[in-house]
């Protein structure tokens, strides 16, 4: 018998404490107690042996209904994100755009050819195509200076009564007043006037580069008609300059302004046209710059 300094060494069936034990797994998973691997091993009553007396998980096996672990079960698998077909994708468009650029040029090569081909077996379709396209031109070229003529003459021969102005509409007095000024020079001339005009009627920059902007009042009664003031004039200054950026601001009109008109216009450095002056002008051969007083200088030599 071996001895150590701990004590006499257990005998042979006993286990460290004594009691009666094994060596094996199965004992040291019962703990040393008898069980039923054990006995059955002993007296051979029962042909499972040690290893199949337990179940996985070291359950011991008894006569109750051993308990069954929860098995965690997964509800859904998470998806998992595959990024090789994209770059796959990529990589093919990538080698397609080279094939695609050539196979368009191709086809391009050869309908031009096909096109050439044709027409060079059609001669006569080239000669008509250019012969049309030069009337075509000339026409509208004619058509151009005749135009150019026209308006010319009827510049220089235009002129207007005073009376007629009178028996004119609003919208065919503001015309007839762009019609002077284009007569006078200004081949911009443009009527305006209408709903959201903003007190311009006519806009016009004349031979010296000074940009007009008129605003037209017309009375069908004339003279006898409502004076214009000062309330009209306020309105047409406050837009004139800052929104049209004229550089000759005119109230035009075959009536009358009140007796303040004139003060507040010569305060505000605009002019004012009445009935007088209207029927000088359009009955006349001068241009307005030369009939009003103080117009701003010229903006670029006169031609």
């Amino acid at each position: 018998m071996r001895s150590s300094r701990h004590g006499p060494a257990p005998a042979a069936g006993q286990g460290p404490y004594g009691g009666p034990g094994t060596r094996t797994r199965q004992g040291r998973a019962c703990g040393g107690r008898p069980c039923a691997h054990t006995r059955g091993g002993e007296s051979g009553d029962s042909g499972e042996t040690g290893a199949g007396a337990h179940r996985a998980g070291g359950e011991q096996v008894s006569g109750r209904r051993p308990v069954r672990r929860a098995v965690r079960r997964t509800v859904g698998r998470v998806p998992v994100r595959r990024r090789g077909w994209r770059t796959r994708r990529r990589g093919r468009r990538q080698e397609e755009k080279p094939i695609v650029a050539l196979a368009v040029a191709v086809l391009g090569v050869g309908l031009v050819v096909a096109v050439v081909q044709w027409l060079l077996a059609h001669w006569w379709v080239l000669v008509l195509a250019a012969v049309l396209g030069a009337g075509a031109g000339a026409l509208w070229w004619q058509q151009r200076l005749n135009r150019r003529r026209w308006e010319a003459a009827r510049a220089q021969g235009l002129r207007y009564q005073v009376a007629q102005l009178d028996a004119l509409d609003h919208a065919a007095f503001e015309q007839a007043v762009r019609d002077l000024m284009f007569r006078d020079g200004c081949r911009d001339a443009v009527r305006t006037g209408g709903r959201g005009d903003r007190g311009a009627d006519v806009i016009a920059t004349d031979p010296a580069g000074r940009r007009w902007v008129i605003q037209c009042k017309h009375r069908r009664d004339g003279p006898a008609g409502s004076a214009i003031g000062t309330p009209d004039l306020q309105r047409l200054n406050g837009t004139a300059r800052p929104v049209h950026g004229a550089d000759v601001v005119v109230m035009l009109t075959n009536g009358r302004f009140t007796r303040d008109a004139g003060p507040f216009s010569e305060d505000t450095r605009m002019h004012l046209v009445d009935r007088q002056l209207l029927a000088r002008w359009a009955a006349g051969s001068w241009p307005l710059w030369d009939l009003l007083h103080r117009v701003p200088p010229p903006r670029r030599p006169r031609r």
